[in-house]
């Protein structure tokens, strides 16, 4: 039996004559025949052009032949080709044969350049000059949202439209995954410059916020509102789903596109810690959904960010790229109409430094913060059970009342919701725990009380710091005078010039050791010239001074 495959397999112009000869010869029979069939491995590279190809959009002539010369081993084959001319087929086409090809901005080209692809598609032939050769090969190409719009304006490229299947390819719309492309140009940065941190994020996170859309979900909740009408009999559920909606709306209303992206992102960290129940799938489902035509086919592509990276990496005194030039290169490339999405990444930028930097400047450490909330936590419990604590310094059970009074006020906590405060942080905790199958970290089970702890701990360090002799100092450093990212040496002595340069010693160490832990390598985190830049800024700038300097 003849296997089907084979049956069913169209063989191009040459082999069909050569095989027709053969049958001829063997008076029809078959098995002679295949016994001239030679099996091959094939092997796809792009680069020996083997079942794979790429058309650059400057090249016009994609095809050739020339006659095969005829040397001995074809010479053995003249009895059974007499009269059969043999030639050999050049250009893309003949190298994808059997695979794909890609056109690179297909439509760069005009219509009657692409005129040819309506036989291969169709006919699957290509005209080599006077010769049509057979082809199989799958055809892609690239091309940008002008470019296909003049395509479908063009009358005479009806009939090359008709046969296009479209694969709509945005722009990536999470700025971490933005991110990413431009590793490569930062790791060759890297070799003769340092890129301090959030400057790649900077650029990644306004080309992300020039591709999004405002949302409005107006169909999701109509949508809602209708399905909701079936649980009318049930009053509880009716209501619980109708209250969802409203709050569901009031988030939708207020989402800033900097929130949006934070969203694509996965951070939800701008959602109060009782409210991410609002999340829904089906919720965050239709914010993705509403505008996946749009989203991410305009705005700021990676090349236009890859351009000002260059441009900064070209000054060869500039050892140090920072996000201050990369939003000054920004705001020179872009329009005043840009400038609100500008604002937010300053206001990213703004949320992440003061954050580093208090960590840097009021050093408050983890074992302490957990110390005091497994402390309120244990009063806490104790007060619900209305049980006694023991204290471990009077060696004897004390009411818990006293402890938590004094960390309540500590914690700015009014009188009047002190007792619904202490019952909230252990159920959830709590709940936490039956939720983990074991004890849970307090980080995560009760975050808004580590983050009140937090906050508290470094505000009292930071009532304590002298800022006016601290930037003193700041401004007398020079990182010039030192290693980029050598250890800096406090400064001897005991008058107060010299302890508020200890002090930049010590903040600047610790920017550069925290930030050198957070990426994993010295030369990805802070180096103490940009790390001087940034403690500078968070002091002074009017956006951020006050989260720092009392009364400011």
């Amino acid at each position: 039996m003849i296997p089907q495959k084979l049956v069913e397999a169209e063989l191009c112009r040459n082999c069909q004559n050569i095989r027709d000869r053969l049958l001829e010869l063997y008076e029809g029979n078959w098995e002679k025949m295949t016994k001239h069939v030679q099996v091959t491995r094939w092997h796809y590279s792009l680069e020996m052009g083997r079942g794979m190809a790429e058309v650059d959009p400057g090249v016009n002539v994609e095809t050739e032949l020339s006659p095969a010369s005829h040397d001995e081993n074809k010479s053995n084959l003249s009895g059974l080709l007499r009269g059969i001319r043999l030639y050999t087929f050049h250009g893309k086409p003949a190298s994808a044969n059997r695979g794909m090809i890609n056109y690179q901005d297909i439509f760069n080209k005009s219509h009657q350049q692409l005129q040819h692809l309506l036989s291969a598609v169709e006919e699957k032939t290509v005209s080599f000059g006077d010769v049509t050769q057979k082809v199989d090969y799958a055809i892609f190409g690239s091309t940008n949202l002008p470019e296909n719009k003049l395509l479908e304006e063009d009358l005479l490229t009806e009939g090359l439209r008709d046969r296009i299947e479209q694969i709509p390819v945005p722009y990536l719309l999470n700025f971490h995954d933005e991110e990413q492309i431009y590793e490569p140009n930062v790791r060759e940065i890297r070799k003769s410059q340092h890129v301090a941190p959030h400057s790649i994020r900077t650029g990644a996170l306004f080309a992300v916020l020039s591709r999004l859309r405002n949302s409005g979900l107006a169909d999701y909740f109509t949508a809602e509102r209708r399905r909701m009408q079936q649980f009318e009999h049930d009053k509880a559920k009716f209501e619980s789903r109708k209250f969802l909606l409203l709050r569901q709306e009031e988030v939708v209303k207020r989402m800033t596109l900097l929130q949006k992206a934070k969203l694509y992102a996965g951070d939800l960290h701008w959602i109060s810690h009782d409210r991410t129940d609002i999340l829904t799938d089906a919720f965050l489902y239709a914010i993705r959904e509403e505008h996946r035509g749009s989203e991410g086919t305009t705005g700021r592509s990676p090349r236009w960010f890859k351009r000002i990276l260059g441009r900064l990496s070209m000054d060869e005194n500039n050892r140090c790229i920072n996000p201050f030039q990369v939003y000054s290169q920004i705001q020179t490339s872009t329009d005043d109409e840009s400038q609100h999405l500008l604002d937010m990444v300053q206001e990213e930028y703004n949320r992440n430094v003061v954050k580093e930097s208090e960590e840097a400047l009021f050093e408050v450490t983890e074992p302490d913060l957990l110390k005091r909330v497994e402390g309120f936590l244990e009063h806490a419990r104790a007060y619900v059970r209305k049980e006694s604590v023991l204290d471990a310094f009077q060696k004897k059970q004390v009411d818990p009342e006293e402890y938590l009074s004094r960390e309540e006020e500590f914690l700015d906590i009014a009188p009047g919701q002190r007792s619904d405060f202490r019952v909230s942080m252990v159920q959830k905790f709590g709940k936490a725990a039956v939720a983990a199958g074991t004890r849970p970290n307090p980080r995560d089970a009760v975050p808004e009380l580590f983050d009140r702890y937090r906050d508290r701990l470094t505000r009292s360090v930071r009532d304590k710091f002298n800022f006016q002799a601290f930037l003193l100092a700041l401004e007398r450093f020079d990182p010039a005078d030192e290693d980029a990212f050598a250890e800096l040496k406090p400064t001897p002595g005991s008058g107060s010039t010299e302890k508020a340069a200890t002090e930049v010693a010590r903040v600047l160490n610790n920017m550069r050791r925290r930030s050198a832990a957070a990426t994993g390598s010295d030369r990805g985190g802070y180096c103490n010239d940009c790390a001087k830049k940034v403690i500078k800024y968070v002091l002074t700038n009017e956006k951020t001074r006050g989260h720092f300097v009392p009364g400011k």
